[in-house]
């Protein structure tokens, strides 16, 4: 019985394979059609009606008009349905790491397909594009503008990719808000552009401009994957709210390469990166916000991490990091403010939890070229006393600030470690003084460093005034130099790591600032081509040297070659191409003065994680003999300062035969 069992089983499971089918829509097809080849297509309303699990549909390019598209059926986890759009032929159009279309481009019918819900401008639109509500589709390669809504998907494991959406919502010139005027600025909250409610999805490739209320909107979806999304507003009519918004329980999302742009002077400087309403346990990496903010709002948004996450100014300088309404226990790693508003611990009426923000990290993170970099930010004077309390920076730099404090905020038991001040005229001031200026400010300066800065009126009584001599620091280079006081001057934190991911402490001590100074290790890494040879023999010889431990080398580079009998070549510094290899044979000078070896020397440093290679071609010559033979390479110990011998030496074997 378990055998006949098992042969069902499989069967089901080759009929269902077998019944997939491949399937052609284009703006001409017919309901009527077999839809089995592109001169006989579906409609593209037939199409999302009737596919099921594991059919395949592409959608040729062209303007399909003012759909409504519903799926109506579900696909599962390893037999998705798909709808892909096409340009000229199936699967001519693939994204990768971001969409194929940028800002700035037109959409066209005619590069894939497209779906106006209005031929009006700057009208109310209504509707929605396409909706999901199915588990297991996949929808890659739309057009989509002139709706309410462009993309609503609810099924688990939804895959979205390369979808544009262009100006959905209201843009209706008499609705919209401007400061002073008699429009409320929620009159015209309408636009979504692509709304996630179901778990396990993908969001990949997508572009969003120019949506009313929520360019990319996450609800309640768990494990949710997004990467390299775009989002952009540049219009004063409608300008968008929300650009990336995480709520509602929302968690165990991961993010990379997000987006968000805020083209202008906007009315409304909106929200960008948003995380609100238990937004809990997410992950984003490498994400840029220009002209807005990374926003994390509510009591249950926790636990969430930011990695090399950047905020750049938009051209009116808003940009900033903002933690509000109780958000607490997230963390930002490697991070940086530059030219914008720093980071921001405010309390609003929209959810009045008497704090503003309590126990959220800050670690190897840049504060630069800016007004001030932690704000003590006042919304409403019934908020004002909610406290911002324990909030902690890590190995941060400050640098080039006009104050280092705005202090509108009760605050307490907030402090940095090992942070690095430099040229920050002033400590304090408050954007209110007639209301605030008697405010404490309650900071530790916990064993950090300021130089050409102020003194400060309250903290740690280890703090030092040394110049840290940082390499390029009006260029964003805070690297400290080997020779710099700072080094082995931190004490010990839970973060044992630097901005570049290398180890603390290299030393006795951790260092201040972002970057921890080791010593280099060089590594030497030798190749043989080829290592048989019959006869009289050409061969090619690669020698590289690698930093290994994110550390620029320092000092003269030697490679020694022991010379071996028969073996014969003419060094060409010129040489940059050799098989495979690219060369930096111009960097190395060499020197065959030693009876037993070849010694190569390179003054030029090794960046740190680099390489440097060079090669040669020579010619083997066995004679009237067989045997092997063996080209031994050494990387000559402390070269460029190094301090690990271990990794110095490199051997191929030549297996040679006679003629």
């Amino acid at each position: 019985m378990k055998l006949i069992g098992l042969v069902m089983a499989y069967c089901l499971i080759v009929s269902a394979q077998i019944q997939a089918e491949t399937y052609y829509v284009s703006v001409s097809g017919d309901s009527a059609n077999s839809g089995l080849t592109e001169s006989d297509a579906w409609n593209i309303e037939h199409a999302f009606n009737t596919v099921t699990s594991g059919d395949i549909v592409h959608i040729k390019a062209g303007n399909y008009g003012a759909l409504h598209l519903v799926v109506a059926n579900a696909g599962t986890i390893n037999n998705p349905i798909q709808f892909i759009g096409y340009k000229n032929t199936p699967n001519d159009i693939i994204s990768s790491n971001g969409s194929t279309m940028a800002y700035g481009d037109a959409l066209d019918p005619a590069e894939m397909p497209y779906l106006a819900g209005s031929t009006e401008e700057n009208a109310e639109f209504l509707g929605t594009a396409i909706s999901i509500a199915k588990a297991y589709i996949e929808l890659s390669n739309f057009q989509i503008t002139k709706y309410k809504d462009g993309v609503l998907s609810a099924g688990n494991g939804d895959l979205i990719k390369n979808i544009i959406v262009h100006q959905v919502g209201d843009f209706d010139p008499e609705h919209t808000y401007v400061p002073g005027g008699d429009v409320s600025a929620f009159l015209n909250y309408s636009g979504n552009g692509i709304s996630v409610y179901g778990d396990n999805a993908k969001v990949y490739d997508c572009l969003v401009v120019n949506a009313g209320a929520e360019a990319y909107r996450f609800s309640n979806s768990d494990f949710t994957d997004h990467a390299y999304n775009k989002v952009y507003s540049d219009t004063e009519v409608n300008p968008c709210d929300y650009y990336y918004l995480l709520a509602n329980g929302t968690s165990n999302n991961t993010l990379s390469h997000i987006h968000v742009e805020r083209v202008g002077p906007l009315v409304h400087h909106g929200h960008g990166l948003v995380y609100k309403v238990d937004a809990q346990d997410n992950e984003a990496f490498a994400c840029t916000i220009v002209g807005t903010k990374i926003e994390l709002q509510f009591i249950d948004v926790t636990n969430n991490t930011f990695t090399n996450c950047h905020i750049a100014p938009g051209t009116d300088g808003k940009g900033e990091i903002r933690i509000a309404n109780a958000a607490h226990h997230n963390s930002f790693i490697n991070c940086s403010v530059d030219g914008a508003e720093g980071v921001s611990f405010s309390d609003t009426s929209e959810d009045p939890n008497e704090n503003a923000g309590h126990n959220n990290d800050f670690i190897n993170c840049t504060f630069s070229n800016m007004n001030s970099a932690i704000n003590w930010h006042w919304y409403s004077t019934n908020y004002e006393d909610s406290p911002a309390f324990d909030n902690t920076f890590y190995n941060c730099v400050f640098y080039n600030l006009n104050y280092l404090f705005m202090v509108d905020r009760i605050n307490y038991g907030n402090a940095m470690v090992n942070c690095i001040i430099q040229d920050v005229a002033e400590e304090r001031y408050a954007h209110y003084p007639s209301i605030h200026s008697d405010l404490v400010l309650d900071f530790d300066y916990g064993n950090s460093n300021l130089h050409n800065s102020f003194v400060p009126s309250s903290g740690d009584a280890n703090t030092s005034s040394l110049d840290p001599q940082f390499i390029d620091p009006a260029n964003g280079d805070y690297k400290l130099a080997v020779t710099s006081p700072l080094i082995d001057a931190g004490e010990s934190s839970n973060f044992a790591f630097d901005v570049n991911g290398k180890i603390r402490p290299q030393g006795a001590a951790f260092d201040l600032g972002i970057h921890e100074i080791g010593m280099p290790d060089l590594s030497l890494s030798f190749t043989l081509l080829p290592t048989i040879v019959n006869g009289y023999s050409p061969i090619t010889l690669i020698v590289e040297v690698v930093e290994l431990n994110n550390a620029d080398s320092d000092g003269l580079i030697s490679v020694f070659l022991a010379k071996v009998d028969r073996f014969n070549f003419t060094w060409d510094s010129s040489l940059e191409i050799l098989g495979p290899f690219t060369l930096q044979n111009n960097l190395w000078t060499y020197d065959d003065t030693n009876p037993s070896f070849h010694i190569w020397t390179a003054s030029a440093s090794i960046a740190q994680s680099s390489n440097s290679r060079f090669g040669l071609e020579g010619t083997y010559d066995p004679q009237s003999t067989s045997g092997n033979t063996n080209f031994t390479t050494t990387l000559l110990t402390g070269s460029g300062g190094e301090v690990n011998g271990l990794n110095n030496t490199d051997a191929e074997t030549l297996l040679f035969n006679s003629n």
